[in-house]
C-alpha cells in the first residue's frame, strides 16, 4: 500500500488504524497492559545488537559506525526507546512522522529493508514472549492484545518503509533530475554544433543516438544500417557503403559524398566512421560524425585547378598534361600494340599580335586558338597551354600513331585556315606542330617531349606544317651545344691567341686599318 506523504497526518493515522483494523478498544488494551509490556525493555537493546553482530553485513556496518567514531550504546538506547515508543504512543502523530524520518535516515545509511524486518522479528518476539508468559495479563484478554500489537508493530513497519520509499524515490528523481539537466545541457550543446552526430548498434541494427541537427541538412528519413545514405547521390553510394564495411572490420573509416539539402541543392558532406569493439573483439556499435564541407570541397578544387589549370585559357597546363602522359604511358604499357601520341604546337607570327595590338590582344587570340582546337579532339585527349603562344595535344591510346598523328594535325592545321578576330582586326596565324609517340621515340615523358620539342623547332625552321621525330633530328643541336660548351672552356682557360691582320689600301699601300 503506497501512502502519501503529502497528505494530513492525522487523516492518515486515521486511515492506517482503519485498513487495519486498530480500534479504539484495542488500543484500550495496550495502555491497560502498558507497565506490563515495557519490563524488561532494557535488555531488549543487548540482545538487539547480539542479534545483528551474528550476521556478516550488520556486523560490518556496525564496525564501520564504532571506527568512525560511533557509539553503539546510544544507539542501544534509541531502540530500546523505539520499543517504548511503540506500547506507549501508539496513537501520537508526531511519533508516527516520526517513524517515516527514521525511515528515511536508514535509506542514506545504506541499511537494508531486510534488516530493518529482522529487527521488528525481534520486538514481536519480546512483546509477544511477555503477553504469553506474564501471569498479570488475564487469559482471555492475550489473544486480542497480540493481535493488536501484531497490527501496531505492521503499522511500525509500514510507516518506516514508507519513508525509506519515499527517501529511496526522493534520492532517484534527483538523480533523474541530475540526468534531465545533463541530458538537456549535452542535447543543447548537439543542437548548437552543425555537424550530425550519431550512433548506430550494429548487431540490432538500431539507432542509440541521432543529434537533433539531422533533420537541418535534410528531411528525408534516415536509411539504416547506414546514417543518411538516403540522402547520398546514387554514384557515391557504393564509396560510402565501402567505408561503412571497412569500419564493420574494425578500421576507422571517412569518406566524403555528394547529398540533397532540403532545398534540393547539392552538397558535400564527410561522414568519419569509428567502430565500438568489446571485450571479444566484435563490433557492436559504430558511431560517426557527418559534416557539410561543400564550400571547403569548392575551394579545394578551386586551388587543384589553379595548380593543373591555365588561368588564361581555361586548359590543363605543364604539370596536369605532363601528368596525363605519364598516366597513359602506363596504361600503354599493359595494353598490347597501344600507342601515345605527343604533339608540342607553336603559333607562327603571334610576337607580331602582342608587339603591334599589345598583350590583352594576344590573351583574346589565345583564347579563340583554344577554344577552336577543343573543337577538333576527342573526348580522352588532352589539350594543354604550356605557356606564350605554345600548345601540346596528348592522344592516348591509339592503334596507329602516325595515322592519328597525321589525321590530328590536319584538323589543327584547318584551325588556323580562317582570320582571328580582335578589335576589327582580322589576323592570320599558322602553327607548327612536332610530334613524337611511345613506344617509338622513347620510353618516357621527359624524353617524348624533348623529341617533340626538337621536331617543333625543325618544323619551324622548315616551314613544314607538321614534323614527325626521326634519329639524327636532334644532331645539329647536339653540335651547336657542344660548340658553345667548348667556346666557353677555352675562354676560362685563356686559350684563344689574338692577332691583327693589317687592312691596306690598294691604290697607295697604305695601312687604313686592322
Amino acid at each position: 500500500m503506497g501512502l502519501s506523504m503529502d497528505r494530513d497526518d492525522r487523516f492518515l493515522n486515521q486511515e492506517v488504524n482503519a485498513f487495519l483494523e486498530i480500534d479504539c478498544r484495542q488500543l484500550a488494551l495496550v495502555e491497560h497492559y502498558q507497565e506490563v509490556l515495557t519490563r524488561g525493555a532494557q535488555s531488549f537493546g543487548d540482545i538487539f545488537y547480539q542479534y545483528l553482530f551474528k550476521f556478516p553485513a550488520t556486523s560490518k556496518l556496525l564496525g564501520e559506525y564504532t571506527e568512525k567514531g560511533g557509539d553503539l550504546a546510544r544507539l542501544s538506547q534509541k531502540q530500546v526507546g523505539h520499543l517504548l515508543a511503540l506500547l506507549t504512543r501508539q496513537n501520537d502523530p508526531t511519533y508516527l512522522e516520526r517513524l517515516k524520518h527514521v525511515g528515511e535516515i536508514h535509506y542514506e545509511r545504506n541499511i537494508d529493508p531486510v534488516w530493518i524486518l529482522g529487527a521488528y522479528r525481534l520486538y514481536q518476539n519480546h512483546i509477544h514472549s511477555l503477553v504469553n508468559h506474564s501471569v498479570e495479563i488475564e487469559p482471555l484478554d492475550r489473544a486480542p492484545l497480540n493481535d493488536c500489537l501484531n497490527k501496531l508493530l505492521f503499522r511500525d513497519i509500514g510507516l518506516m518503509l514508507e519513508g525509506y520509499w519515499y527517501a529511496a524515490m526522493r534520492s532517484l528523481q534527483d538523480e533523474k533530475n541530475k540526468v534531465d539537466g545533463l541530458q538537456r545541457r549535452i542535447s543543447d550543446l548537439l543542437t548548437n554544433i552543425p555537424q550530425v552526430i550519431w550512433s548506430i548498434d550494429v548487431i540490432n541494427n538500431k539507432p542509440i543516438y541521432v543529434s537533433p541537427t539531422v533533420e537541418e541538412i535534410s528531411p528525408l528519413s534516415m536509411k539504416l544500417p547506414i546514417p543518411c545514405l538516403a540522402w547520398t547521390v546514387k554514384n557515391d553510394r557504393p564509396m560510402v557503403e565501402a567505408a561503412w564495411a571497412r569500419a564493420l572490420k574494425g578500421e576507422r573509416a571517412e569518406v566524403e559524398s555528394r547529398g540533397h539539402s532540403p532545398g534540393g541543392k547539392l552538397l558535400w558532406f564527410k561522414r568519419t566512421f569509428h567502430p565500438f569493439i568489446d571485450d571479444t573483439g566484435t563490433v557492436v556499435r559504430i558511431d560517426g560524425i557527418m559534416e557539410e564541407i561543400t564550400e571547403t570541397k569548392l575551394a579545394r578544387n578551386r586551388l587543384e585547378r589553379m595548380a593543373t589549370t591555365d588561368s588564361l585559357t581555361g586548359l590543363a597546363n605543364r604539370a596536369l598534361w605532363f601528368d596525363h602522359i605519364k598516366q597513359s604511358i602506363a596504361v600503354a604499357r599493359r595494353e598490347a600494340g597501344k600507342q601515345v601520341v605527343v604533339m608540342l604546337l607553336d603559333l607562327n607570327h603571334f610576337k607580331y599580335i602582342n608587339d603591334t595590338l599589345g598583350h590583352p590582344a594576344g590573351d583574346v587570340v589565345l583564347r579563340q586558338v583554344s577554344s577552336r582546337l577543343k573543337t577538333v579532339l576527342r573526348d580522352g585527349d588532352t589539350l594543354a597551354r604550356l605557356g606564350g603562344d605554345e600548345f601540346a595535344v596528348l592522344l592516348p591510346m591509339v592503334n596507329d600513331a602516325r595515322a592519328a598523328a597525321i589525321k590530328v594535325a590536319q584538323k589543327i592545321q584547318a584551325c588556323f585556315r580562317e582570320p582571328y578576330m580582335c578589335g576589327g582586326n582580322e589576323l592570320y596565324l599558322g602553327v607548327a606542330i612536332g610530334i613524337t609517340s611511345y613506344p617509338d621515340n622513347g620510353q618516357d615523358a621527359d624524353t617524348l617531349v624533348r623529341c617533340a620539342d626538337m621536331a617543333m623547332y625543325t618544323c619551324k625552321r622548315g616551314n613544314a606544317t607538321h614534323q614527325f621525330y626521326q634519329t639524327g633530328l636532334d644532331e645539329p643541336y647536339r653540335k651547336q651545344v657542344h660548340l658553345v660548351s667548348n667556346l666557353k672552356k677555352a675562354l676560362r682557360q685563356h686559350e684563344f691567341e689574338l692577332h691583327y691582320q693589317p687592312k691596306v689600301t690598294l691604290s697607295d699601300g697604305r695601312t687604313n686599318g686592322l
